[in-house]
């Protein structure tokens, strides 16, 4: 398991033109008076990263590699889910 939060990790770590984006956004919205605007931002777009490495999962059939692995589909899915509350709870933090 710890090996599937490494990888999803690492492929988070790999959109760097993204988290320009991300910075460029908050930068911008940062400067207003809106503060609840960035919190909220960060609420939504850090579960989504959760989402996207499950979509660059599927990418090129890199699930029928994955299966091949030492570990169970729900082995994976807790994975998923751990990741996804780790950067919903990062998020929130980060936004407040």
């Amino acid at each position: 398991m710890k090996g599937l939060l490494v990888k999803d990790l690492r492929l988070l770590l790999s959109q760097s033109r993204f988290y320009i984006i991300l910075l460029i956004v908050l930068f911008v919205s940062g400067t207003s008076t809106q503060a609840t605007f960035v919190s909220g931002y960060i609420a939504v777009v850090f579960p989504m990263f959760a989402v996207s490495t499950i979509s660059y999962d599927e990418y090129d059939n890199g699930n029928a590699f994955l299966f091949t692995l030492p570990f169970s589909r729900k082995e994976y899915v807790l994975a998923k889910y751990i990741f996804g509350l780790l950067l919903c709870v990062f998020g929130n933090i980060l936004g407040t």
